[in-house]
């Protein structure tokens, strides 16, 4: 364990990736976790690099940083996921899932503490109850296939 202590050590040092050390400050409890897939969304809030303006604007200097809602603010992953108005009922339905309002220094905390609360926190982008998702998942699944059946019939008719 005294790599991972050296590993801590360097973290809590590096001038880089200091959101990430933000919300991910202890390296031990973040790779022992028992739960937890890291999907698309969630590696954008926990990196900051993703579809946020703040981040493009890195490639693209015509672009404005500029949240389109709150042209006073800065659209990048702390903004979108913890203030932008455009998303404040999603907040409000991970308020309610997680008893507690979500901040980036208990982000992790709250993520770690049970497979429900990840699953919340992991499908805020899309909005809705993760129960939902699977549900609605499923049912594309089958809608996909009735359609494929639909389709292979029309053709064979």
């Amino acid at each position: 364990m005294a790599t991972l202590s050296k590993w801590q050590e360097a973290w809590d040092r590096s001038m880089k990736a200091r959101w990430t050390h933000r919300l991910i400050p202890n390296i031990r409890v973040w790779i022992e976790r028992r739960h937890g897939e890291l999907n698309y969304h969630l590696t954008q809030l926990l990196t900051r690099h993703g579809f946020f303006k703040h981040h493009s604007r890195r490639y693209d200097y015509n672009q404005s940083a500029q949240c389109p809602v709150c042209p006073s603010s800065i659209e990048n992953a702390e903004h979108v996921f913890y203030h932008c108005p455009r998303f404040s009922e999603e907040r409000e339905r991970l308020h309610f899932l997680l008893h507690e309002v979500m901040t980036p220094e208990n982000t992790t905390r709250l993520m770690l503490a049970s497979e429900p609360n990840w699953l919340a926190i992991a499908s805020f982008p899309y909005c809705k109850h993760p129960k939902q998702l699977l549900k609605e998942s499923m049912q594309i699944s089958i809608w996909n296939r009735s359609r494929f059946c639909n389709e292979t019939l029309m053709i064979l008719t």
